[in-house]
């Protein structure tokens, strides 16, 4: 029972390591071109950096998953939660820019 719960624990921390690789790799693509947040700008202005680390987040988190779950469930495992995180980000990250927070924030005054 103890070890299914570091599992757990174990498998979440890779999840919360491969979204944070995901979105510096997001953050700093040519193609995204809603209002950024003052932190988004730091991300941006420090590419080399991001893009390297969020690689190796990327990349740490592949090989954990491996690690956890096997070779072969580790590695399927992984490229559905990337599939799962990226589309996730893509889809919503563009509806929290700073004007549609403006907006949200007031919607229920």
């Amino acid at each position: 029972m103890e070890k299914l719960l570091i599992i757990r624990k174990m498998v979440f921390g890779l999840f919360l390591l491969k979204f944070i690789g995901f979105y510096l790799l997001y953050t700093n693509s040519r193609k995204t071109n809603y209002v950024c947040w003052s932190w988004e700008q730091a991300i941006r202005k420090q590419q080399n950096v991001t893009l390297s680390l969020g690689g190796f987040l990327i990349g740490a988190t592949f090989v954990g998953l491996m690690f956890v779950f096997g070779l072969a469930g580790g590695f399927f495992y992984s490229l559905t939660l990337l599939m799962l995180i990226a589309s996730l980000t893509v889809l919503l990250r563009p509806l929290m820019t700073k004007e549609q927070a403006k907006h949200s924030s007031h919607a229920g005054k």
